[in-house]
């Protein structure tokens, strides 16, 4: 029976990004488009705690698609749901 050959996975946590050398490289800060789209999208589903100017790419994208379904949500009547 032959054994399988497995790699090694390094998952990534805590914000950063884990690269092949062991190391950790910071995860990179939001992009202005997305600075400015939080921003506005925060303020019209009056949620101003869901923007933060130190957001990395990837949690400014979650928090933009949770903002974005929010207001998709306060937007229409329940029954056209």
């Amino acid at each position: 029976m032959q054994r399988l050959k497995t790699e090694s996975f390094t998952p990534v946590l805590g914000g950063s990004i884990a690269g092949s050398q062991g190391g950790e490289l910071p995860e990179p800060q939001m992009t202005s488009q997305q600075d400015a789209l939080l921003k506005q999208l925060a303020h019209d589903a009056y949620d101003l705690q869901a923007y933060r100017p130190s957001l990395t790419r990837s949690e400014a994208e979650r928090r933009i698609a949770t903002l974005q379904a929010k207001l998709k949500l306060q937007g229409s009547p329940p029954h056209t749901q």
